[in-house]
């Protein structure tokens, strides 16, 4: 988010550094690869195992949903 759109709220954590990189890379005719890398800085003093966890299974889930709407 913009810097000036963040509101401070103490009893939440407000992720202000997220990004994400796709790259779609042509197999075939019919078929492409689909590669989703997230980079996520939650600005504040939670658990690695916790971040890390979140960015594990955002990316399949992201996808899974892109190929549901298809």
């Amino acid at each position: 988010p913009l810097p000036e759109a963040c509101i401070t709220n103490h009893q939440c954590v407000r992720i202000k550094d997220y990004r994400q990189e796709w790259k779609v890379i042509p197999i075939d005719k019919n078929r492409s690869r689909v590669e989703l890398e997230f980079y996520i800085n939650p600005g504040a003093n939670l658990p690695d195992w916790l971040v890390n966890m979140v960015l594990r299974d955002s990316p399949i889930r992201v996808i899974n949903t892109l190929k549901e709407s298809f």
